[in-house]
């Protein structure tokens, strides 16, 4: 699989529409963008995910219809301008794909709420039932989102809803040039019909890119039967903060080891990690010592798998969801230049280009050498290449003991040599990324 750093993008949040409800005001628009392409550029990215951007209801996911873009994001020549923008860049698109539901507005639940039985769309959704109702005044049930009456779910198992969305995927390609789909709740869909969509797409374009949500279970189920090149990698997402709040690393350890070691399950292939995104709280809320974030991005840039940025976090923005809305997840640009931390922008940088630089970064074995509560250290290794990164989540400089480390080593993160003797001090809240001379 190609190199892959990844720039998540919330549209509905960065242009500062009502996420609420859609009431038709366009703020700003999709090609309000561009101007962000820059900042991409220098951070490395080779893929701009974004979140939804056609016809909904009110946050995006309620898909209202497929084929126009939403009217608080500007129109359908807005999106192929912006598309154009980063492809002139050497940046790819990919859209996040809401296959599994669509919202109560769209046009065939409208002919089943009108029709009912003779209803020629009664079968595009699951579980319809006749001798049921919904508490939501309708004279019949049926099945929704995790319990969400607004979300209804399609039945993807019957071929005329599977070639409408086909061929909504396809028309995507055609008008916007798009380069990959993240599946939105890929892990309660037919892998059946991800893997014909999957390969709908490849046909197109061989080096279309599928992205799995999965939250639970085996990764590998989508990878290799539901014809995704990528899956969500929600089990190592909660050890990448939490073994910091802990002072624990030994959870992070467990994890990385289990997914990427010598009989790892998934050996970094296709795995797409992340700290934070539009469902979950910023990290830099989440983190004790705010301090602690300069461990956690050097660790998502040096461990397997793709790392995936979420826009604003690579200037430290706090945000957290409520009981009744995420929109605090979903800031506008505006807002996130507000509280921006230049610094973290600077090392992200700095640690995007060296994964960039260095294959033993993105495709190397993962072999773990050294482990505390609070420091760790393993190696990459590709070919004739091995790269020794040691952190430390400490505050105060600490001596990082490990017979691995004898004579001079090059230190990429931060410039200089470092002669080694069992070991290299590494100072508090920081790393070092060495490399034999």
């Amino acid at each position: 699989m190609k190199y892959k750093n990844i720039y998540h993008i919330f549209p509905l949040g960065y242009t500062g529409a009502n996420q609420s409800t859609n009431d038709g005001n366009c703020r700003g628009t999709l090609r309000d963008i561009e101007s962000h392409i820059p900042e991409m550029v220098r951070l490395g990215i080779t893929d701009v995910l974004l979140g939804p951007i056609f016809e909904s209801e009110t946050h995006g996911y309620d898909t209202v219809d497929y084929n126009r873009i939403d009217r608080r994001l500007g129109t359908r020549q807005d999106m192929i301008d912006f598309s154009k923008a980063c492809h002139n860049a050497g940046i790819h698109i990919v859209l996040d794909c809401v296959f599994n539901h669509v919202s109560r507005s769209h046009f065939a639940f409208e002919d089943l709420k009108d029709n009912k039985h003779q209803s020629a769309y009664k079968a595009w959704f699951l579980d319809v039932d006749f001798n049921g109702q919904s508490s939501l005044g309708d004279s019949f049930s049926y099945a929704c989102w995790d319990g969400h009456e607004h979300l209804v779910k399609l039945n993807l198992d019957y071929e005329p809803v599977r070639k409408y969305l086909i061929n909504t995927a396809v028309s995507w390609k055609e008008t916007y040039g798009i380069d990959g789909l993240r599946m939105d709740a890929a892990d309660v869909m037919s892998l059946d019909f991800l893997r014909e969509l999957s390969k709908s797409m490849k046909e197109m374009d061989p080096d279309f890119c599928m992205i799995g949500e999965v939250v639970h279970g085996d990764y590998n189920l989508w990878l290799d039967e539901g014809g995704m090149d990528q899956v969500t990698n929600y089990e190592l997402y909660k050890g990448l903060y939490s073994s910091l709040n802990d002072k624990n690393y030994y959870e992070v350890a467990y994890a990385l080891n289990r997914q990427f070691g010598q009989k790892g399950v998934y050996q970094g292939e296709g795995l797409y990690n992340f700290v934070d995104n539009h469902d979950v709280n910023r990290v830099a809320e989440v983190l004790v010592n705010k301090g602690q974030i300069y461990p956690l991005y050097i660790m998502l840039y040096t461990i397997p798998g793709s790392p995936s940025l979420y826009y604003g976090s690579e200037y430290g923005i706090m945000g957290k969801k409520n009981q009744t809305s995420d929109t605090n997840l979903r800031p506008s640009w505006r807002k996130i230049m507000e509280q921006k931390d230049e610094d973290l922008f600077h090392v992200i940088e700095r640690l995007s280009g060296l994964r960039s630089q260095n294959q033993a970064l993105h495709i190397g074995n993962y072999e773990p050498f050294h482990l505390t509560h609070e420091t760790i250290g393993y190696k990459r290794v590709y070919e004739s290449e091995t790269l020794y990164i040691m952190i430390n989540a400490k505050t105060d400089k600490t001596y990082i003991n490990t017979d691995a480390l004898v004579g001079s080593y090059w230190d990429l993160l931060n410039h200089e040599m470092v002669e080694c003797q069992g070991g290299a001090w590494v100072d508090g809240l920081w790393g070092r990324i060495l490399m034999r001379k």
